[in-house]
C-alpha cells in the first residue's frame, strides 16, 4: 500500500493543498489553499480502499501530466474518441501513456512528464492533438460530450484506483488492445508500476517552443509557495448538471 501511494504522489501531484474529496453519493469538497489542510498518506490510502475519491488540481502555473479528459454519454462513443486520441499520440512517437476508466461515462488519457512544464504548454499540446485527432468541437457535438483538458488549477480530475462514488464503479487503467476493459485492483496496481515518464521536451517540441522546464521538488516548492498566499477559484464541475445547491466550498450534483 506504501509504494502504491507513493506512485500516486509521484505521477499525479504537483502541489498538496488544493484537491477535491468526492464521497458517497457523488458530492464534492474541495479543500483550497488558504485552508492549510494539505493531502496525507492516510487520505491517498481511504482513496485506494473506496472509502473516498481523491482528485487533484495543476498547480497555478505548472503541472507534470496532461490529462484528455473523454467524457460522452455514449459508451462507443467515448471508446471511439479515446481510440482517435491514442492513435494521434502513438502517431507522434508518444507511446508512454495511461488510460483509465472515468466510473462514469468516459475515460481518462494521461501523459506523465519527467520535468514539470507551464499549464499554458500543457493546454497547447492537448488542443494541437485533439486537433490532429480531427474531434468535432462543434456545438452540435459537444451536446453529446466532449474532450477536456485536465488539470487546470481551478478544473480537477480524480486520481484512478478509486470507486466513483455516484455509480459505485471502479476507476480502473485499461488497455487499448483489450478494446478498453477495465483491469481490476491487482491488474491496475501492477500497471500504475508499469508506467514510464516522457521527456518533457517532446511535448515542448510537439507545440514547437523553447520553454523552461521544472524539476520535480523544484516545482513542488515553488506551488506549494504560491499556493499559500494565492487564492484560488473552488471547484467547477466538469459535468453539465447544474448543482441543486452549493454552500461554501461544498457542492451537491444531481
Amino acid at each position: 500500500m506504501e509504494k502504491v501511494i507513493s506512485r500516486l504522489f509521484d505521477l499525479y501531484l504537483i502541489q498538496h493543498r488544493h484537491y477535491l474529496v468526492q464521497y458517497p453519493g457523488g458530492y464534492y469538497i474541495t479543500r483550497t489553499p488558504d485552508q492549510s489542510f494539505p493531502i496525507r498518506r492516510y487520505m491517498i490510502e481511504e482513496h485506494l480502499e473506496g472509502k473516498k475519491t481523491l482528485g487533484t488540481f495543476a498547480g497555478k502555473y505548472l503541472t507534470k501530466f496532461i490529462c484528455f479528459d473523454v467524457d460522452y454519454r455514449n459508451e462507443n462513443i467515448a471508446k471511439w474518441i479515446t481510440y482517435k486520441i491514442v492513435d494521434t499520440l502513438e502517431n507522434a512517437g508518444i507511446r508512454d501513456y495511461a488510460v483509465s476508466f472515468s466510473g462514469s461515462k468516459g475515460y481518462h488519457i494521461d501523459i506523465f512528464l519527467n520535468k514539470a512544464i507551464s499549464v499554458q504548454s500543457a493546454r497547447k499540446f492537448f488542443e494541437l492533438v485533439v486537433k490532429f485527432a480531427e474531434i468535432d468541437e462543434g456545438a452540435e457535438a459537444a451536446a453529446h460530450g466532449q474532450v477536456e483538458f485536465r488539470p487546470t488549477d481551478k478544473q480537477g480530475v480524480k486520481l484512478p484506483l478509486g470507486i466513483h462514488q455516484k455509480t459505485g464503479n471502479y476507476c480502473g487503467f485499461c488497455r487499448i488492445e483489450d478494446r478498453l476493459k477495465v483491469m481490476d485492483c491487482d491488474e491496475s496496481v501492477a500497471f500504475l508500476f508499469s508506467l514510464k515518464k516522457i521527456d518533457s521536451n517532446v511535448v515542448l517540441d510537439f507545440i514547437a517552443e523553447n520553454a523552461p522546464t521544472y524539476d520535480q521538488y523544484d516545482a513542488e516548492d515553488m506551488e506549494d509557495v504560491v499556493g499559500k498566499y494565492t487564492p484560488l477559484s473552488t471547484y467547477v464541475s466538469v459535468k453539465k448538471s447544474p448543482p441543486m445547491y452549493s454552500m461554501g466550498t461544498l457542492v451537491i450534483y444531481d
